[in-house]
């Protein structure tokens, strides 16, 4: 990796951190805050295809396997654990489906 896409990176990591900040502190510091934003990060990253910026930087900062991990511990849940790469895994497969949909969608209008 570059100088240049380390910094891009960095900088797509702490806006991305600071969006998972503002997040908890608007909805609150819970097991469902940390899973909608592992959600929302997973769909976008299925959805979107971004590059680093967005993939590596931004959405690796706004989703946090640190947090998810220190939940799961503080909570001793063998179902958190299993529940949110559930869920995770699936938000990223429907966002992947969603962007086939929209790119065959924008061939077929161009075509």
């Amino acid at each position: 990796m570059s100088l240049k896409n380390a910094l891009i990176v960095g900088c797509g990591a702490a806006l991305g951190s600071m969006a998972r900040q503002g997040t908890v502190l608007l909805l609150g510091p819970s097991f469902v805050t940390v899973t909608l934003i592992n959600i929302c990060g997973c769909f976008a990253i299925g959805a979107m295809k971004p590059g680093p910026f967005w993939t590596i930087g931004f959405l690796g900062g706004f989703s946090s396997y640190s947090t998810y991990l220190v939940m799961t511990y503080q909570a001793e849940s063998a179902a958190y654990l299993v529940s949110e790469v559930i869920f995770c895994l699936g938000a990223w497969f429907l966002g992947d489906v969603v962007h086939d949909h929209l790119r065959r969608a924008h061939e077929k209008a161009e075509a």
